[in-house]
């Protein structure tokens, strides 16, 4: 089960997390000790699911990015099994994002430059 994000201890750097279903304990460090200090907790790695929910990418869609090697993934599986679980990086999915954004801005701006050129 995750953590639910709730501080047990708070040190002047350092926050103690406890998972409910379990009791473990998890110490992170804080870039604004106090009582200011936020929380955010990123996973390395996301099933499919995830990705879409948190992407807005059509499934299908993930599956052609990790075809094209826009975005790492491996799966998850015992071997000799032909089932898995397919897990995507986080981080390659959040700079994917980023880059299609970029991208969109910068022909959005070609657009407008040669809408403005052609009025001359």
């Amino acid at each position: 089960m995750p953590y639910k994000n709730q501080v047990l201890d708070r040190r002047a750097d350092e926050l103690t997390l406890t998972s409910q279903a379990e009791g473990r304990q998890c110490h992170v460090l804080c870039a604004t000790p106090g009582p200011e200090a936020t929380l955010n907790l990123k996973p390395e790695w996301i099933k499919v699911p995830a990705a879409v929910r948190l992407s807005g990418i059509g499934r299908s869609s993930i599956y052609e990015l990790i075809k094209a090697n826009r975005i790492k993934s491996f799966s998850n599986r015992k071997r000799g099994s032909q089932h898995g679980s397919r897990l995507i990086s986080y981080d390659s999915l959040v700079d994917y994002m980023e880059t299609a954004y970029q991208n969109s801005l910068k022909i959005s701006a070609d657009k407008k430059q040669k809408g403005d050129t052609a009025h001359e």
